[in-house]
């Protein structure tokens, strides 16, 4: 909520223009000042404070970390890794290839979620569509309303049970953001996330690609084991793996 994070097809297009442009010799100092120009709109001004950064001597490390609400942790620990073993255009290669598959998984998830999504809010309109109902009904007999054991009845008990249903989810989703924030990059938060049953596997999934892609990276380098595995658990951008 009120994020300020790169979305998926910001990250894709931006990983495969650095990709060619470094290949093709730039440095990244023009090639972020041509993407404060001429780059996408919500990337400009990301875009030129790199480039001032890095063209006042500031390293990499300095500048990703003034920026870390904006790219994600796995993005900034992989360009870090990629100042220190000199293999820019191959990470963002790897990187392309890494959100193109998340997006193509989201957009999936989303796919398939829809339908049982859009069943569970017409249930919902179709329950409080009977609680309306049976309060009109219980008006005109001037009775009590047929759901007694709730108390809800007529277009009030209707808004009532909407407010209960959906005021829960909202709150539910709120706090979890929220304690998302306040336990992102602490241990405990990640340890409790993964141990969720169904969803710790799916993050502990997602966690170790991060970890394998980053240790092909390092490995392919050069770099010692120990250096290589501090990095490679870095990219996962959990506290806990870390």
């Amino acid at each position: 909520m009120f994020s300020r994070r790169l979305s998926l097809p910001d990250l894709i297009d931006l990983c495969r223009v650095l990709r060619h442009q470094l290949s093709a010799g730039l440095t990244l100092h023009r090639v972020m000042k041509q993407q404060a120009e001429r780059g996408r709109y919500s990337f400009r001004a990301v875009a030129g404070r790199v480039s001032e950064a890095i063209q006042r001597g500031d390293s990499l490390a300095d500048t990703l970390d003034r920026e870390k609400a904006v790219f994600p942790p796995l993005f900034m620990a992989m360009l870090k890794l990629g100042e220190s073993t000199g293999h820019m255009a191959e990470i963002f290669g790897e990187l392309e290839r890494y959100y193109q598959l998340e997006l193509q998984l989201r957009r999936q998830f989303r796919s398939q979620t829809f339908l049982p999504i859009l069943q569970f809010v017409a249930a919902t309109f179709i329950i409080a569509g009977v609680i309306l109902l049976l309060g009109f009904i219980a008006s005109m007999n001037n009775a009590k309303p047929l759901l007694t054991m709730f108390g809800l009845g007529g277009a009030a008990g209707s808004l009532a049970f909407l407010g209960v249903i959906y005021g829960t989810l909202f709150t539910a989703w709120l706090l979890f953001r929220i304690f998302a924030n306040l336990g992102r990059q602490k241990a405990w938060m990640d340890h409790l996330l993964l141990s969720i049953p169904g969803l710790g596997s799916c993050l502990r999934a997602l966690t170790m690609s991060r970890f394998t892609l980053a240790l092909q990276l390092t490995l392919d380098t050069g770099l010692s084991i120990t250096k290589a595995l501090r990095l490679s658990l870095d990219a996962t951008g959990n506290a806990h793996f870390s």
